[in-house]
């Protein structure tokens, strides 16, 4: 599928973002195989692509717009709340089926029944003192995204926090600090 899409893009060059580690080999692959200039910019998460599309610049090449995005993409830290689908024991956290689960650049870091501390303590380990902006990305089965934003702002009065509706089936909250 990503080498039909990198032949059927209108371009010359091509910047492909895998967004998941998982992914990372397969586009590496897919850039070799295909007679077209493509670039890799290693993402690892939804949120990182998202940090790198917006330093791109239709202007530049691929090569300078890659070295922008990678660079943009490695500034992001990247949260998200989950559910857990089984009971089970991750880098030393239990965690309960059906509970939600807190990760931090793709690691567990807490896990509770309901979804506001879990998604707080996910706030509070990505945002640092360099964060300028959170962007919130919101899916499916969100609850009280406003009571959240609102105890988020009220910690973090510095912190421009951005609220968008991201329709994510399995991530109810989306999380970018940069």
């Amino acid at each position: 599928e990503l080498a039909a899409a990198v032949e059927a893009a209108p371009a010359g060059e091509v910047i492909l973002l895998p967004n998941s580690k998982n992914a990372i080999l397969t586009a590496e692959q897919v850039a070799e195989a295909t007679a077209k200039a493509v670039r890799v910019v290693r993402t690892r998460s939804i949120q990182a692509g998202l940090g790198a599309m917006v330093s791109f610049d239709s202007v530049r090449d691929a090569s300078k717009n890659a070295a922008e995005m990678e660079g943009a993409a490695a500034g992001v830290r990247a949260g998200a709340v989950t559910r857990a689908s089984r009971t089970t024991t991750l880098g030393g956290l239990a965690i309960e089926q059906g509970e939600f689960l807190g990760l931090v650049d793709g690691e567990p870091v807490t896990s509770g029944p309901t979804l506001e501390p879990v998604a707080r303590e996910v706030v509070e380990r990505i945002v640092g003192e360099a964060t300028d902006v959170l962007t919130v990305l919101v899916g499916q089965d969100a609850e009280d995204v406003e009571g959240l934003t609102t105890a988020v702002r009220d910690a973090h009065p510095e912190l421009e926090v951005e609220v968008h509706e991201g329709g994510q089936p399995h991530y109810p909250l989306l999380f970018s600090a940069e």
